[in-house]
């Protein structure tokens, strides 16, 4: 999903794509249909196929999963996921135009609890970050952060605002939010979808990984050159009702 939220909401697919995750040895794949014939499968398609399928891995855990996707009844591509071979796992990058934030945070900042993250493509924006200690289930994290990048890949990369009222995880049980603050006029749809990759990637994934344990709740403050745009939670409850992603229309 990470590919998808820079690629544009309204435009073609326009050849097969595959993005891998050596860590987790997974590759996701996605395809437009018919092989040759006109372009009919569009980022948002893909977008909420991916999402689809992702809930459903989340709550089933399967290792293998095609999803056929349809317009108006005619199939006009498909998404999935499948094991990587242990033999091509463990020298494949991020194919996504976005940078690794895996390589970007050293293991001491991955073992506080709290910090701040430069991003390495723009060294003037920056994320702190505090973790709050509240446990939190692997699939509400990973469902939380792919209805967020769901609803971020709705908007241009350069449209001002940082709203995401409430992402929600699989169980209902965690949100993920964000909103603007102070100078608003540098907080781009780009910068949140970048911090929303690195704070999930590099802190939250990357803090299990460097420190065994249920992952935590966090919360979040973005930074231009020293000045607040932006900031975000990840918190637990238990009254959130689960549902469909929350579909926003720029304006």
């Amino acid at each position: 999903m990470s590919l998808l939220s820079v690629l544009g909401w309204n435009n073609n697919v326009q050849t097969s794509l595959s993005m891998s995750k050596p860590r987790f040895a997974i590759t996701c794949g996605i395809a437009p249909l018919p092989r040759g014939g006109p372009l009919k499968l569009q980022i948002k398609h893909a977008a909420l196929g991916l999402w689809q399928a992702g809930m459903a891995l989340s709550q089933n855990k399967f290792y293998q999963l095609y999803v056929d996707l349809s317009l108006q009844g005619e199939t006009v591509g498909w998404v999935g996921f499948a094991p990587q071979k242990p033999s091509s796992a463990q020298n494949i990058a991020l194919t996504n135009s976005t940078v690794s934030s895996e390589a970007i945070i050293s293991n001491k900042i991955l073992t506080a609890d709290f910090g701040i993250v430069v991003d390495p493509a723009e060294p003037e924006f920056s994320i702190s970050y505090q973790f709050d200690g509240i446990k939190i289930k692997a699939q509400d994290i990973f469902t939380s952060f792919l209805d967020a990048m769901t609803i971020s890949a709705q908007y241009d990369n350069y449209t001002i605002g940082a709203e995401i009222h409430a992402a929600k995880s699989i169980s209902g049980d965690v949100v993920l939010s964000t909103w603007e603050i102070g100078d608003t006029l540098g907080m781009t749809r780009k910068r949140l979808k970048r911090a929303l990759i690195i704070i999930r990637e590099g802190l939250i994934i990357g803090k299990q990984h460097v420190q065994p344990s249920s992952f935590e709740g966090t919360t979040f403050r973005l930074s231009l050159r020293g000045k607040s745009i932006g900031a975000g939670r990840i918190l637990k409850f238990n009254s959130v009702e689960s549902g469909t992603p929350e579909i926003e229309v720029p304006k």
